[in-house]
């Protein structure tokens, strides 16, 4: 008795030993994380820097590289280093391309925990690596490469189409993309694409799917912006169709066209919600030689072939997913204020209803493979207890310890993004942001933020960017 009271102590202490090496490693990285993220919101993009390069040294060659060079792209946009934001960026491109994946990471991913695996960004996040390389572009004056990151954008929602196409309204189309991507058309004079990206932006904001998953209505500057570029093709047919169609007769195109030069300006305000650790309990039946596991509230079904004659004796399993925590934003809408007038700020991409759209249809993607890999695990359990008790104990132990959600992610996003053009006289101005904020809020989160007044140069028939960025608007 005492022989076998030792053996099942060491394997419990030993068993426990893991965990509190895997606890201890996850708390110490995620208080990095929280360090990083605080620092960044508050706008403290030298003390970020440090963090990045004292804490965060060897991720640049770990599995958490992608992540790395992400922070270090987006710090370096914020403190609006622009040339050096697209080489971070670019190297994390360049991780992205690379997805070559290797053994050990799909070992791990089948019979530990994907966590364990490189990071290889949600969709979303690499969707987005292109929407800040082209912001980085337009504020060095490059519109032409601002150019080939929008077309990058519609690439990379062209492999979501081709990736979830079995999947019933996925995400795959972003009226944002388009009008990003016709917005520096028309900056570089190019009406006819122009108009074309904004054509392709209004039809997918019409779509009622699109409406229904990202809740953001088609802002009246796009149709503004369509009318003006079909008159600057002198296509009086669009000008009257598009102006009959939104009720803008009173919109004046020729107007807007003498001595004026553009403001475009794009809000970037909050950070996407942060993820945590979520289950699914599946239910498991067998018909022959096929297991279905079945969770009825949500409506997910599958089924693997599994002889007979193999051990499967256990009929709930608990599988563990990430999913974003709940939050708000703490804004409605925003205003610019130049010389004494006021513009409003229209949304443009709720990036938080993306990021949690992306992760769902992922979750449908890969919940076979985890299902996979859980029944691996159990199984392998069941045969070890049979054959040791104390071994088959020490494995079941291990097992639930390790089927943990693989929360990283990019959690410095924005939470939305709000955008408008307005059309100035030549000469220095002077820009204001002022948010409107909802009820759950008062006007002294706002000091927290920061935002200094922008002063440009407007020139006639050029247009200038802006870029605000208020992280802090979130909760």
């Amino acid at each position: 008795m005492k022989g076998e009271f030792f053996i099942k102590s060491t394997i419990c202490v030993r068993t426990t030993s893991i965990f509190f090496i895997l606890f201890f490693q996850s708390c110490s990285i995620n208080v990095k994380k929280n360090h990083l993220h605080k620092t960044i919101v508050e706008g403290n993009y030298t003390e970020a820097n440090k963090i990045l390069d004292k804490n965060y040294r060897s991720e640049h060659l770990g599995r958490n590289k992608l992540l790395y060079y992400m922070d270090r792209g987006l710090v370096a946009y914020l403190n609006k280093d622009y040339a050096h934001s697209n080489d971070f960026f670019n190297l994390a491109d360049n991780i992205h391309e690379d997805q070559t994946k290797n053994f050990g990471d799909i070992l791990l991913k089948y019979t530990l925990n994907p966590s364990l695996t490189t990071y290889l960004g949600e969709d979303h996040e690499i969707f987005f690596i292109h929407y800040y390389k082209a912001l980085n572009y337009l504020a060095l004056g490059q519109i032409d490469e601002a150019l080939v990151e929008c077309r990058r954008l519609n690439t990379e929602l062209e492999v979501l189409s081709d990736k979830y196409k079995d999947q019933k309204n996925y995400y795959c189309k972003d009226g944002f993309a388009h009008t990003l991507m016709g917005i520096v058309y028309q900056a570089a004079h190019d009406y006819n694409n122009a108009f074309i990206a904004y054509r392709n932006a209004i039809e997918i904001f019409e779509t009622p799917e699109y409406q229904k998953m990202f809740k953001v209505p088609m802002p009246q500057q796009l149709q503004k912006d369509i009318i003006f570029v079909a008159y600057k093709l002198f296509d009086r047919d669009n000008v009257n169709f598009y102006k009959q169609k939104f009720g803008l007769q009173d919109y004046d195109p020729a107007q807007e066209d003498k001595n004026c030069g553009d403001l475009v300006c794009f809000w970037n305000n909050g950070t996407v919600p942060k993820k945590r650790s979520s289950s699914i309990t599946f239910i498991i039946a067998r018909t022959g030689d096929i297991v279905t596991f079945s969770n009825v509230e949500l409506g997910l079904f599958f089924s693997f072939p599994i002889p007979s004659d193999e051990d499967f004796n256990f009929n709930i399993l608990r599988v563990a997913f990430p999913e974003y925590n709940k939050s708000f934003s703490v804004v409605d809408r925003g205003f610019l204020k130049i010389d004494e007038e006021e513009y409003t700020l229209e949304k443009l991409e709720d990036v938080s209803r993306v990021a949690k759209k992306t992760l769902s249809e992922r979750r449908n993607y890969e919940l076979g493979q985890m299902l996979l890999r859980l029944a691996i695990k159990k199984s392998s359990e069941i045969l070890l207890r049979e054959s040791n008790q104390y071994l088959g104990i020490a494995l079941g132990i291990f097992n639930s310890l390790t089927e943990q959600a693989d929360t990283r992610h990019w959690e410095n996003l924005p939470y939305e993004i709000f955008y408008t053009r307005v059309r100035l006289s030549e000469g220095n101005h002077v820009i204001e942001l002022k948010p409107d904020f909802n009820d759950k809020v008062t006007y002294e989160i706002f000091k927290k933020f920061n935002v200094e007044n922008e002063e440009i140069v407007i020139k006639r028939g050029k247009t200038t960017f802006l870029q605000f960025n208020t992280l802090l608007g979130s909760r």
